[in-house]
């Protein structure tokens, strides 16, 4: 079996899965919207398989959350080793493997990213407000206006992953903005301004720009370039490292819940210990957490690439 015709099998497979789990969702009363890859890859790639993707990202209500997880448990999936915490992590990741080998994972949010500075730039209730449908396997799947995708694309290059930068995340902004109507870039520019991600967004249009020759109103990007003090532009400035990225989330945060992040931070759930350092017995626990920290330090003043 050629390479393209395994990727076509496989994304069927794992498009029929998304359907199976985005309905069981709303059976729930959790009414999903589908983030990212898994969307756009549906309404602005020429096939699904086209856009390439490890999972699919799901936002839903942060009241949804115990519900969603017990459902997903009922479909077999295992919830992933990640740190967690109220404040440290917006999302958890669950996978399963079916019966033809095939793996299937997904990654819940309850807020967009898990920087505080974005973390509420646009709100599961808001972006679910303004969705719209695309029919996979015959069943409506709600995924984020034009807009709202092109402000979470340009939000999550940044913020999501800032020590890597894939060349069909600037493909998304680039298919994005090139479908844009005038009407909808006065309302990217206005939605932009009122959550303060002007200079995420800038940046983003222009790196599509400079890969894609992407067309973009010059209006657009002169008034987005203008400087405005922006605490979330911090994720475009040069030299950016892990601390400087903890630092904005304590300035954005009041002194006790800036305390408990710098808990979750340092101290994890034992159960995320267990499984992320094979820990077996709990009196080890504490050797393991002063490993982890002393370990860390070093990557935590390591600047990300590039911006």
């Amino acid at each position: 079996m050629n390479a393209n015709r395994a990727a076509v099998l496989t994304d069927a497979v794992r498009v029929r899965e998304l359907a199976t789990v985005l309905r069981a969702c709303d059976d729930a009363g959790a009414m999903p919207v589908v983030l990212k890859g898994a969307a756009l890859a549906h309404t602005h790639y020429a096939a699904s398989w086209h856009r390439p993707r490890a999972d699919a990202d799901l936002l839903i209500a942060p009241e949804s959350r115990d519900r969603v997880f017990a459902l997903l448990n009922r479909l077999g999936y295992a919830r992933c080793a990640l740190i967690s915490g109220e404040l440290v992590m917006y999302q958890a990741a669950f996978e399963r493997i079916d019966r033809l080998g095939i793996e299937h994972v997904l990654d819940i949010h309850w807020r967009i990213a898990n920087p505080q500075v974005v973390s509420l730039v646009l709100s599961h209730d808001e972006l679910l407000e303004r969705s719209v449908t695309v029919s996979i396997e015959d069943y409506p799947m709600r995924v984020p206006s034009a807009v709202d995708s092109l402000l979470l694309a340009c939000v999550h290059r940044v913020a999501h992953h800032p020590d890597l930068e894939k060349p069909f995340w600037i493909e998304d902004i680039h298919l994005l903005a090139s479908r844009l109507r005038p009407v909808e870039w006065q309302t990217f520019v206005a939605r932009a301004a009122d959550r303060s991600i002007r200079a995420i967004c800038c940046q983003g249009l222009l790196r599509a720009q400079e890969r894609f020759r992407t067309r973009i109103p010059a209006d657009v990007l002169t008034t987005l370039s203008e400087k405005h003090g922006e605490p979330s532009a911090i994720f475009v400035r040069k030299g950016l490292r892990p601390v400087d990225r903890l630092a904005s989330d304590l300035r954005s945060l009041g002194t006790l819940a800036a305390a408990r992040l710098v808990r979750e931070h340092l101290f994890p759930p034992a159960e995320f210990m267990r499984a992320k350092y094979g820990v077996t017995r709990r009196a080890l626990l504490p050797v393991y957490y002063i490993a982890r920290v002393l370990s860390g330090i070093p990557k935590w003043f390591r600047a990300y690439r590039a911006a």
